[in-house]
Parts: structure tokens; sequence; C-alpha cells
């Protein structure tokens, strides 16, 4: 069954460049896209890195000015520095270097140098149980080439999320302009990702293929792609958790990112993904290694809506057809590459479970969540299992 009705529409707007060459091909990419006054954007560990050292001598001349402020989950504040950059500079294309926090926040960017306001005023809203209202933009938005180092799969999706700590809460932006118009993917620009960070980068990779595959909004061209995205995950995060210079590992990973990227772009995620939007906003944790602790429990409370796309999640785990068996695939998974597997090995507090759950279930993600949850009991059900 897809979407209700049996209406579905697939948007596809980024180029892919998967490139085992490292940056050989990435000054003629910027040029194809216009791009004569970059702003390249990243966070303070990138900068430091060699990855950043080959991006910025491949852009040569055409880099008018570096915004490196990027911190994790960023900050509506840290958009507005880099918009004061961008505004200044007057780029005519974005270049992001890193994870998802560096290209949300070059998205941010975008739309506040194109819309002006406020983020605040521009997020994507919802109310329970079945409103939910994204925001049109009218004005041209600026280029955006994305460059990963991790496996968010943000470089070919609309979305943005920017954490506002003093809430708690992440805004999430969205508009099909957003999306970059390039994910140029280097295999090479990756090895420096530690095994820590592999290990749940790449479980969150999972988390939107599995949730693409059951979510209300889910369709035929993007189960595909999800499907495709768990037989790559499960037989290559392993070796790169286990060996971080391996470049095969970390090309098959970089595609299996952009495949469930699209993925999530056209069939959207759900409750997982509100309630680690929580724990991020809330306590500052990396994205990756909530999804790591939280996958198998919320599969498991999707169980008896989801039975059937479970199934073939087991298949493409390599295991026998049924929910119960992709529950416990993802959970050895899991184990086996070492990742935290309880909230409370992330140094989430139990009196905090109650209020997290209030806050998720206010996220627009729960809006396509197989299994209608009937209020914030039910999420705070699924932070007890994990705790």
């Amino acid at each position: 069954m897809f979407a209700e009705g049996g209406f579905f529409q697939h948007l596809t707007p980024s180029k892919v460049v998967f490139s085992p060459a490292g940056v050989d091909r990435l000054g003629d990419e910027i040029d194809l896209l216009g791009g004569r006054r970059v702003l390249l954007v990243c966070g303070t560990s990138v900068r430091k890195s060699e990855a950043f050292e080959l991006v910025r001598e491949a852009l040569g001349a055409r880099v008018m000015a570096v915004f490196d402020g990027v911190v994790p989950h960023s900050s509506p504040e840290v958009v507005d520095a880099g918009v004061e950059t961008l505004r200044a500079t007057g780029a005519d294309l974005v270049v992001s270097l890193g994870g998802g926090s560096a290209i949300d926040t070059a998205k941010g960017m975008i739309l506040l140098h194109a819309e002006g306001g406020s983020l605040e005023e521009h997020r994507v809203r919802y109310t329970p149980p079945d409103r939910i209202h994204y925001k049109n933009f009218t004005h041209a938005m600026l280029p955006h080439a994305a460059i990963p180092t991790t496996y968010s799969g943000s470089e070919v999706n609309a979305g943005a999320g920017i954490r506002v700590p003093e809430k708690h809460v992440k805004y999430v932006v969205s508009a099909p302009q957003l999306c970059p118009r390039l994910a140029y993917l280097a295999p090479s620009l990756t090895t420096g990702l530690p095994p820590d960070l592999t290990g749940g980068s790449g479980m969150n990779c999972l988390a939107h293929a599995v949730e693409a595959l059951y979510s209300r909004n889910r369709q035929p061209i993007a189960d595909a792609l999800a499907l495709g995205t768990i037989e790559l995950l499960f037989e290559w995060l392993p070796r790169a958790v286990a060996e971080p210079s391996h470049l095969e590992a970390r090309g098959r990973l970089l595609i299996a990112s952009a495949m469930a990227g699209l993925a999530l772009a056209n069939a959207k995620v759900a409750v997982h993904h509100a309630m680690c939007h929580v724990i991020g906003a809330r306590f500052g944790i990396h994205h990756g290694l909530a999804n790591a602790v939280m996958l198998p429990h919320v599969m498991e409370f999707n169980r008896p809506a989801a039975g059937e796309p479970l199934a073939r999640a087991a298949c493409a785990m390599g295991w026998k057809p049924s929910a119960a068996a992709a529950i416990q695939a993802v959970s050895e998974l899991a184990t086996s590459i070492g990742v935290p597997r309880r909230l409370r090995d992330l140094g989430v507090p139990r009196e905090a479970l109650q209020t997290m759950a209030e806050d998720a279930f206010l996220d627009r993600d729960v809006y396509y969540n197989p299994r209608r949850l009937e209020g914030p009991r039910d999420i705070l059900a699924i932070y007890e299992a994990a705790w």
C-alpha cells in the first residue's frame, strides 16, 4: 500500500557525483552551477582537517570567504551569523563541507538570505494529530553544493533541522528550493570520521531507510532506495567501523547515505526521528548515537502497523522475512559496531523522559508514523524501554 489514495510524487533535484578519486572534479562541477564567488561553510573541527585543505585547494580563487562557525545541531544564532557573512561576501553559491549540521546550517543561511525573517517564522508547523503546514517560499535561492563527511543524507534532501537550545526543540524548515543542487561524494574525505561517529552516523542512515519503508507517505521508488540502503549498510558499515581507512566501505556508505536521503526526502520519516530530535535538542547528543539507541525500540512499537515493510527490511538485512527478525537484526548490528544501546549511557536522566515525550509528540515527523499515537504516553513508553 502506498500513500493514501495511491498518488505519489518523487523529487530528485540534486545532482549526485560520486568521485573515488577525491576532489578532482569538484571545481568543474562548481563551474557548471555558475559558482564564481563561493562561500565555504563548515565547523571548526572540519576547518582543521585535511578534507578542508583538499576542498579549499580544489575550489581555488572561487572561494571568497569561509564561515567556520557551525556547531553540532547548529542554532539560529549560528545561522544568523552565517547569513551576515553570506551577504557581506556577495557570494553566488554556497558550498558546505561536513556532516548534517554543516549542510543544514547552509540551508538555513540560504533560506534567510532569500526570504529574510527568522527560522522561527519559516519553520514547519504541526498540530496533533493531523495538521501539518509547510510554508511557501517565493524568492529565488542561491545554489548549494554539499560535500558530506558523514552519512546524514542531508546532501540530497530539502529539509534542515536547527537546534534551539533554550527551548529544547529543533526548528525544521523545508522547501524543494533548499535541496542542494550538487551532492559531491568523495570517500577519501570521510576517512577521518572516528569509529563511534561512523557507527552512529550509519545507524542514522539505517533509520532513514527503515522509517521511509513504513512511513504513511511511503511510495515504491522510495521503497527501492530504502531496501538498497539497508543491503549496503549491513554489508559495509561493520567494515567501515573496523577499518576507518577502507575506501570501498566508505564509498558504499556514502552511496547508501544518498539513497536513504532520497528515500526520506520523498517518503518522510516518522516518530523515531521526532524522538531523536528531542534528545539532540535537549541534551546536545550526537544525532547518530541517539538513532543507534532508539531505532529497535521504535521498530517494536510500530510492529503492529508495519509488519509487511519490516519483513521486507529483514530480507534486505539477510534475515528471514519477519518484523521480529528485522528488529533483532538491527539490535545485533548496533551491538556489533559498538554504539551505545541505552539512553542512560548517553547521559539522559530518567526524570527528563516525561517532558521529552511531550515535546516529541509535537514534532512534525509524528504525522507520518504508521501507528497512530494517542498521546505523549505512547512516546514515553518507548523512551522508557530505551532508557
